[in-house]
């Protein structure tokens, strides 16, 4: 494989890593995937902050995220949010990893949200799935892809 085709390989991975998480270093998007994989322990949930009548949702990257009223959050307080890039979610277990944190999940929203522009709503078990392992797969192979030394 010649340097172009690696080059425009490397180009089509780093495309979906958004820009975003551009202003994290590499370290931090393994750091969270690899907790996310690992699930929380006791006082992971015990330190997160709850996260009530939410409900995942897509923008136009096609980058999960969760939206809904969060209690005790240590930078935003109690107020409605949109988390950060949602990682896993385990509904039974009643916690999500997103980017930045772990979330304890209260109930979710009972209605439909209202449609906005440049927002949808995921109302599937399987297309959130399939969000969720394409950007861990992505990430693995940024993760194993050949490094130049700097």
């Amino acid at each position: 494989m010649n340097f172009q085709h690696r080059l425009k390989e490397r180009r089509k991975m780093h495309r979906k890593i958004m820009p975003s998480e551009l202003n994290y270093d590499f370290s931090s998007v393994l750091a969270a995937v690899n907790a996310a994989e690992a699930g929380p322990s006791m006082s992971d949930i015990d330190a997160a902050p709850v996260l009530d009548e939410w409900w995942p949702a897509f923008d136009p990257h096609r980058t999960p995220f969760l939206i809904g009223r969060v209690n005790n959050h240590p930078v935003l307080g109690s107020k409605s949010i949109r988390t950060s890039r949602l990682l896993a979610l385990n509904k039974h277990a009643g916690w999500a990893r997103t980017f930045n944190r772990w979330y304890r999940l209260g109930a979710p929203a009972s209605d439909l949200p209202i449609p906005m522009p440049g927002l949808n709503p995921i109302n599937s078990v399987e297309t959130l799935g399939a969000l969720l392992a394409d950007y861990i797969k992505r990430v693995r192979e940024l993760e194993a892809a050949p490094r130049r030394n700097t």
